[in-house]
């Protein structure tokens, strides 16, 4: 896929911060949240906004449970969004 313009924003990514509006969310989450795309493409999608500053990544234990998983929020960067 070729870079976007700075400021442009793809269509997941958009559904991604409408989705991290409402709350933080780990990936899986997030996933299961937006299952009009692949998994794979969700977490790619992530991983762009993150270092776009958009939305900011953090791994935390749950309890009960052994395995981190990284939760999301969104930035000042992202709640700025329209949409």
């Amino acid at each position: 896929m070729p870079p976007k313009k700075p400021g442009t924003l793809l269509p997941i990514e958009k559904d991604i911060i409408k989705a991290l509006r409402r709350k933080s969310l780990h990936g899986n989450e997030l996933a299961q949240s937006l299952r009009t795309y692949a998994r794979s493409t969700v977490y790619r999608a992530l991983s762009r906004l993150e270092q776009e500053g958009y939305v900011s990544g953090a791994w935390q234990m749950q309890l009960g449970d052994a395995t981190p998983r990284r939760m999301y929020t969104l930035t000042s960067v992202g709640e700025a969004v329209e949409g």
